[in-house]
């Protein structure tokens, strides 16, 4: 029986740091990818994050941009999971439960139901609080920065 590849949520903003190749950020996301590419692990986002990728902090994207991104989310190694009336419910109670804003919880919400073995953003990273704070506190859902999955235990590379 084969192994259950790992999964790796990530939240609108690693999405958008790739696009950006943000520095210091970049080469841990393709570290990530190229393990996708390999087929050695899953790469999951909520169909939110489609939706949320359409502007980076310096703007609205380009055309080319957006084209690139829309192919980018059809990629194999990427699965996709619909915001259906279950992950609104359960992202309902996060909002209610947690000091977390509903984009997010949609978002851990998803994380949830994929069954992923980290959610990777970069939110609560800078001056304001965000979704790293909020690290195995719901569902025990661990929640880490992208640089974290070198020394990830769940994922042995080969």
């Amino acid at each position: 029986m084969a192994s259950k590849l790992p999964r790796y949520y990530w939240d609108s903003c690693v999405f958008i740091d790739a696009i950006q190749k943000t520095s210091g950020r970049i080469e841990h996301i393709r570290s990530i990818e190229a393990e996708a590419r390999r087929n050695k692990l899953q790469i999951v986002a909520s169909t939110l994050a489609i939706a949320e990728v359409a502007k980076t902090k310096s703007g609205t994207l380009t055309e080319e941009q957006a084209r690139l991104i829309a192919s980018y989310f059809e990629n194999d190694f990427i699965i996709v999971v619909q915001v259906d009336r279950p992950v609104a419910k359960r992202a309902s109670d996060h909002v209610r439960n947690h000091p977390i804003k509903p984009p997010d919880a949609i978002h851990v919400a998803t994380a949830i139901r994929a069954g992923v073995d980290v959610l990777y953003t970069y939110d609560g990273d800078g001056q304001k609080p965000g979704l790293l704070q909020l690290d195995g506190q719901i569902g025990n859902l661990a929640i880490k920065t992208p640089d974290h999955f070198a020394s990830d235990t769940l994922f042995k590379a080969p």
